[in-house]
């Protein structure tokens, strides 16, 4: 028996290029809302939300408190990586 109506769209996932990010970088540079980032480069909102909480670093100021800075260099390293050095990718292959 095959199934001729589909009740779930077809997704098609798309990573971030470099840059994509070099614009998210500069955006928030300019403290640009993020909203108005994910418009400019026609994403979802929750497509920049996620890469700026997952690719933020921890940066010490002159005063040495902490704060998250993004940086596109070191977030596309991260996302070029090797699966094998990616945690979750160990789950996956057990």
């Amino acid at each position: 028996m095959s199934q001729t109506h589909f009740t779930t769209k077809v997704r098609c996932y798309k990573h971030l290029s470099e840059t994509e990010r070099g614009q998210i970088q500069a955006m928030v540079a300019l403290k640009v809302n993020v909203a108005a980032i994910a418009q400019a480069l026609s994403r979802d909102v929750s497509t920049i939300y996620r890469e700026l909480k997952r690719n933020s670093v921890d940066q010490m100021d002159t005063l040495l408190k902490v704060r998250k800075v993004y940086y596109a260099d070191s977030a596309q390293k991260v996302c070029q990586s090797p699966q094998e050095l990616r945690p979750h990718a160990q789950n996956l292959l057990t």
